[in-house]
């Protein structure tokens, strides 16, 4: 497995390090810690890419998850969403990993973030919370459409839920509940009327960790009804999930099914780490990484490097 680690050198992005040096481990894979120099194209970058070689690499050695881990240390000039994206095109990684944005009006990390999410061609992992152990409680919001199956797979293949209690929420709205009160239907036949539905959702819900492999597995299921953006969050804080895992496009057909109403929501409020899967992606490989083409000359991987 490739990890690729957005660093800006601050506490939120050591934390990042940290948690993909969690999932990465001795063995499980290759960890690639990326630095954007920003001032590409100024008198000042070669320095500046100087510097943030020797700062990633001494960063990488004192993140005690990285010990004896397989490190390979990148610094680039150019605009940081943009220059993670075409890196990760480029070494083709499974997961993005980076730091919970900065909440200063100042700055531009929630728009890097929230880029990364709408064109990233792999999983994207937002690290808001400090780094702890393995997760412990895994809350995957799902809407009974390909995406339902790519989130559960997302957790499972990245070794996310290797240690953790899964529980998979379908959150549904029964059709013309409105309409049905307003016609002066009783509460006792509208509260039947809802939990049909919730049977039906849940059979469906059901037959997709069947088929998935993971019933075996003990993951949970839970079928609430209301809007998505409100249940989410609120059996995320019952359950006291460490992790949200959700996709960004489903059965509605609308990215802000999901992503709109709960990742970028989620990614505005403190809460727990987030996952965003996206939906498949043919990525285009950057101009300077085609074949033929000569190496992009603000390129600057450091010297990869086994931390010990």
């Amino acid at each position: 497995m490739r990890i690729l680690v957005a660093t800006d050198f601050s506490v939120r992005s050591h934390r990042a390090l940290r948690r993909a040096g969690l999932l990465a481990g001795p063995h499980r894979g290759k960890l690639m810690p990326m630095h954007v120099v920003e001032s590409f194209g100024t008198r000042q970058v070669a320095q500046d890419l100087r510097e943030a070689q020797r700062m990633i690499v001494e960063q990488a050695a004192v993140v005690p998850e990285l010990f004896r881990a397989w490190c390979e240390p990148i610094v680039i000039g150019g605009e940081p969403a943009g220059a993670v994206l075409a890196a990760a095109i480029a070494w083709e990684v499974d997961l993005i990993v980076v730091g919970s944005p900065s909440v200063s009006p100042e700055r531009t990390s929630g728009d890097t973030v929230r880029a990364l999410f709408r064109r990233s061609p792999c999983p994207v992992l937002v690290v808001r919370q400090p780094v702890e152990g393995p997760y412990g409680k895994i809350l995957a919001p799902v809407d009974l459409s390909d995406t339902s199956t790519r989130v559960l797979r997302g957790v499972g293949s990245l070794g996310l839920a290797d240690d953790a209690e899964v529980t998979v929420l379908h959150a549904f709205r029964a059709p013309a509940t409105t309409k049905l009160w307003a016609t002066g239907v009783s509460q006792e036949h509208l509260d039947g009327y809802v939990e049909s539905w919730r049977a039906g959702f849940a059979g469906e819900l059901d037959d997709i960790l069947t088929r998935e492999g993971l019933g075996r597995r003990g993951w949970r299921r839970r079928v609430e009804e209301g809007r998505p953006r409100d249940v989410i969050p609120r059996v995320a804080m019952e359950h006291r999930a460490d992790l949200v895992a959700v996709g960004t496009q489903g059965r509605t057909g609308l990215a802000l099914a999901l992503f709109g109403s709960v990742a970028e929501d989620l990614l505005l409020t403190s809460g727990p780490d987030l996952l965003v899967v996206p939906p498949p992606r043919t990525p285009t490989r950057p101009a300077w990484l085609r074949p033929g083409a000569s190496r992009r000359p603000d390129a600057k991987p450091a010297p990869g490097i086994a931390v010990t």
